[in-house]
């Protein structure tokens, strides 16, 4: 389920967030109760979110934005928000990808590669002039969503 496509910006965030979270419990209410509900947003957007909590005088909402993890607890719906660099309006990204955000809950995200099997595209050898054994691994990775509808994102056109 897509969301209207406004512009975001700090003075709307919280107003598209409030959509998205509308829009996952009217039409998907059993996933409304599970307690890991996580909304994925580029950073660039995660910041807008901070500005927008910092503008209602929610002071007391716990952000980490370090190098390893931007997250916050969502205050109002016990939502994580995670911020990804992938999601990220940086230049060069292709228009269909650009100020995406995806609603949904943690086990419906998946790694996936383009494996047919678990041996394929794998060596291994013994390397006598180190004494190691040594392993080389090719594929292409990145993730998938199992239920689409069970995902609500906000794509801006």
């Amino acid at each position: 389920y897509a969301t209207a496509t406004a512009a975001v910006t700090v003075a709307n965030i919280i107003a598209i967030i409030d959509d998205m979270y509308t829009k996952l419990g009217a039409s998907l209410p059993a996933v409304m109760s599970r307690p890991d509900l996580v909304l994925l947003m580029g950073k660039d957007k995660f910041q807008m979110v901070v500005l927008a909590l910092k503008a209602l005088n929610y002071f007391h909402v716990e952000v980490n934005q370090t190098l390893q993890s931007w997250e916050m607890n969502f205050p109002w719906y016990g939502l994580k928000i995670i911020a990804l660099d992938g999601l990220s309006n940086i230049a060069g990204t292709a228009p269909a990808y650009k100020d995406r955000m995806i609603l949904t809950y943690w086990d419906n995200l998946a790694f996936v590669t383009d494996l047919q099997n678990d041996m394929e595209n794998i060596e291994l050898w013994y390397s006598k002039d180190d004494r190691v054994i040594k392993v080389s691994y090719e594929w292409k990775a990145g993730t998938a969503v199992k239920f689409g509808t069970e995902v609500v994102t906000y794509k801006n056109s």
